[in-house]
């Protein structure tokens, strides 16, 4: 039950269309965890662009395993990350 905050830094590449927005949605235990994507909305100018995101988590477990998603959806496509916070 001890609070904890990680920051993640990660980079996506451009696999779709030569442009295109991607918006972050979160699929998660709201009472467990907060999680914050900055930026929560990327967009790409070409194939093979590379782009940065940070994933911030924060909470208190008090169960041993929480899962969720981060989603990037641009209307058409998405891309499913897991996002699974334990403790030993």
């Amino acid at each position: 039950s001890t609070p904890f905050s990680r920051t993640f830094h990660r980079t996506v590449t451009n696999v779709g269309a030569n442009t295109s927005t991607y918006k972050a949605r979160l699929s998660v235990v709201a009472a467990l965890l907060k999680v914050k994507v900055e930026p929560d909305v990327i967009s790409f100018s070409y194939v093979g662009q590379k782009k940065s995101f940070t994933l911030v988590i924060e909470g208190t477990l008090n169960v041993e395993t929480v899962s969720s998603s981060l989603i990037w959806d641009d209307g058409t496509f998405q891309v499913r990350s897991p996002i699974v916070v334990f403790h030993p």
